[in-house]
């Protein structure tokens, strides 16, 4: 009986070798990059709003401010940058200047860098893109930094940053990268630079800058308000150069004959044929 017990533990622990020789190794699970999600979406919708209609994109903006315990280092600069860019947009002063210039300092430091992008939200295989997007944040703050200073009548230093978003502009993209919203911040910029030099009496270098700037607001599309700034100063400093542009002398012409409220019209027709 013994003979057989052993026998038949013998027969099960050959069983269960086999069964050991057959059964597939579990595999581990390969290690999937997990996707860091971008910036606040908030945030992003509020910055496509602003080239829109910035009233509405600072009143959206200012909640985040208290819905946020301690935001990421990204979102609370990104942040602080929307906020510069829309009380400036909206007449009123610059409120949060130490902040604006923590920022600009922190986009700075990240364009000097090859991806990954230390403590920057980057979806997996999109770092040429995020790349990009930090160089316009850093253009657009050396623009705002730029901005404090000529209000306070600062203009070397305010020059100085409008130079500086500029070139960092042309270094990150190529000509037909320019276009939709950085065209439009680069026709700013250039727009900017017309006024420094126009207060400065440096006429020919105004009409340099202004050149630019028309070139960047045609390549938008745009009639806004700072197009009339920069063909005002031309036809101050060079008329034949501003009465060559037969859309831009029809806008500044109806900027003084008409009320405000009728110009968007009869531009928005002028402009589709």
């Amino acid at each position: 009986m013994f003979g057989k017990m052993k026998a038949r533990c013998n027969f099960i622990v050959l069983l269960l070798g086999f069964l050991a020789a057959c059964t597939r190794p579990s595999q581990v699970p390969e290690t999937v990059p997990e996707l860091v999600e971008g910036p606040s979406q908030k945030l992003v919708a509020v910055d496509s709003l602003m080239w829109r209609q910035p009233d509405s994109a600072l009143a959206l903006l200012l909640p985040w401010f208290d819905s946020v315990a301690v935001p990421v280092e990204y979102d609370r600069h990104y942040a602080h940058l929307l906020l510069s860019e829309l009380l400036y947009k909206n007449y009123c002063e610059q409120a949060n200047r130490a902040e604006l210039l923590q920022a600009e300092s922190y986009f700075d430091s990240l364009v000097g860098q090859r991806p990954p992008f230390k403590g920057v939200p980057v979806r997996a295989g999109d770092s040429k893109n995020a790349s990009q997007s930090l160089a316009f944040l850093a253009a657009r703050a050396h623009y705002m930094d730029g901005v404090g200073h000529y209000e306070r009548d600062s203009l070397v230093p305010a020059c100085r940053e409008y130079l500086k978003a500029l070139e960092i502009m042309e270094g990150r993209f190529g000509e037909k990268e320019l276009v939709g919203h950085k065209a439009l911040f680069m026709a700013y910029a250039f727009s900017r630079l017309t006024d420094v030099y126009s207060d400065l009496y440096l006429h020919e270098q105004a009409i340099y800058f202004a050149r630019h700037a028309l070139r960047c607001f045609h390549r938008f599309g745009s009639s806004s308000a700072p197009l009339y700034s920069t063909a005002r100063t031309i036809i101050t400093v060079e008329p034949s150069l501003f009465w060559a542009t037969p859309t831009l002398s029809c806008i500044v012409t109806l900027r003084f004959i008409k009320p405000i409220w009728s110009i968007k019209k009869i531009v928005a027709k002028r402009m589709m044929h």
